[in-house]
């Protein structure tokens, strides 16, 4: 499925905030600026003229990471990016690079409206498929190793469906049915949160060229790895000798 939009928000006393997460980057992050690596706050978080984050790539990320291997004392926290592959074989698919840990909330703004075909050259309109009714706690670890046992043991910069330990989704398949999936929850390895739109009837193929929209329901994966891990390879590919 594609057409839809996303939004990556902090968690402010338990719910989503206003507007994205202000880890996120925006132009007023730059260090050659004189940003002192502190995020804006909420009431500041509106201003989207400065925000930075909704492409593939960020000037302004790019910036810090080279202030950091220029600066090796004087690091700053890297922002994220959160953007959608509008071409290739992830079209459709939402990306994260360099989200820090912390929690979050993913809040859909606007219900996919088409669909690739299998081989993904083809799209057809899709219509009365449905926004999320509610926004996904997630979480995003640290990238040491954490303390608890399972899968992600609390760290690694692995992501987590909800923000309590015992709210945490089981890990799943993505290649599993459609319908054997919650609304959201994270591939075994980790690093691809998979969420799934209601849509209210099924649709059928189409001369074998679609696949059915299953039970009932849509399905499309955001891909929200390479959050800090992102952070660790990009920052040794900039150190000499590495």
């Amino acid at each position: 499925m594609t057409g839809h939009a996303f939004e990556v928000r902090d968690s402010v006393n338990g719910a989503p905030s206003a507007y994205p997460s202000v880890q996120l980057c925006r132009t007023d992050y730059d260090p050659n600026a004189g940003w002192d690596g502190a995020w804006v706050s909420a009431a500041e978080a509106s201003g989207t003229a400065r925000w930075d984050f909704a492409a593939a790539s960020s000037a302004t990320q790019q910036a810090i990471l080279d202030w950091n291997n220029e600066n090796p004392r004087d690091v700053r926290p890297v922002c994220g990016t959160f953007a959608e592959a509008t071409s290739g074989p992830q079209q459709g698919q939402w990306r994260s690079e360099g989200l820090g840990e912390g929690a979050y909330w993913l809040v859909e703004t606007k219900a996919p409206d088409s669909q690739l075909s299998p081989t993904g050259l083809e799209s057809r309109a899709v219509s009365g498929v449905q926004r999320l009714a509610a926004a996904i706690p997630f979480q995003v670890w640290p990238d040491a190793a954490g303390p608890a046992a399972g899968e992600s043991m609390q760290g690694h910069g692995q992501l987590e469906i909800g923000h309590q330990s015992s709210a945490y989704e089981d890990r799943c398949e993505p290649s599993s049915p459609v319908a054997d999936r919650p609304t959201a929850c994270i591939n075994e390895g980790g690093l691809f949160m998979v969420v799934k739109d209601p849509v209210p009837t099924p649709m059928p193929m189409t001369g074998g060229l679609w696949l059915p929209v299953l039970t009932g329901i849509g399905a499309l994966v955001l891909a929200a790895a390479l959050s800090a891990a992102a952070w660790r390879r990009r920052n040794l590919a900039l150190q000499p000798g590495a």
